[in-house]
């Protein structure tokens, strides 16, 4: 990591660190922090899911019970809260900072292995977005009032049956892209 364009550069992750994926930046409160760090991986106990507030600090341990972790996304507005996949195809959410976090896989199942997370924030509602083997699968973060997702719909229609291992949401231009295994990256324009 470097504060300064460069000129130094420290290490973020000791060796005993894995990572598999990270999810920065985020704001609390309407406070902007770039700081925020979130590290999703095997450490050596095992799997492990880190957080760190303010630059230069250490990583600090969270509550996750998961396997190993394959993504992780913030809450761009309340950088407390993160959602987890793990190798076994199952959703974890923590809204405290990883102090506890809770299985909302839901309804979610036969889609093949679960493989990248996005986090939609719309004008209509939040949204968390998993890529799956299968396509890209939405749900409301408005269902999870009972605990976990039970109203996922899959978009993209015209997706290619592919592994879809990265998805990124632009703001600016209203456009979800996501990355597949094989068939290139696609674009689903108009996305709110």
């Amino acid at each position: 990591e470097s504060l300064d364009q460069g000129a130094n550069v420290t290490f973020v992750l000791t060796p005993d660190i894995r990572a598999r994926a990270f999810a920065y930046g985020g704001a609390a409160s309407g406070i902007d922090n770039a700081d925020v760090l979130w590290v999703a991986g095997l450490d050596g106990q095992g799997p492990a899911v880190k957080v760190r507030e303010n630059p230069g600090t250490t990583l600090a341990p969270t509550a996750y019970s998961g396997t190993s972790p394959v993504d992780i996304v913030i809450d761009p507005e309340d950088w407390h809260t993160a959602f987890v996949i793990d190798v076994d195809g199952r959703i974890w959410r923590t809204t405290n900072k990883g102090a506890t976090f809770q299985d909302v896989t839901g309804t979610l199942s036969n889609v093949g292995a679960l493989r990248s997370l996005e986090y939609f924030a719309g004008s209509k509602g939040d949204y968390l977005l998993v890529g799956a083997d299968a396509g890209v699968f939405i749900a409301p973060l408005s269902d999870l009032s009972g605990g976990a997702f039970n109203s996922w719909k899959e978009i993209g229609s015209n997706l290619p049956n592919a592994p879809v291992y990265d998805m990124t949401y632009n703001a600016t231009d209203d456009v979800l892209v996501a990355g597949t295994l094989g068939r290139g990256a696609w674009t689903i324009s108009n996305f709110s």
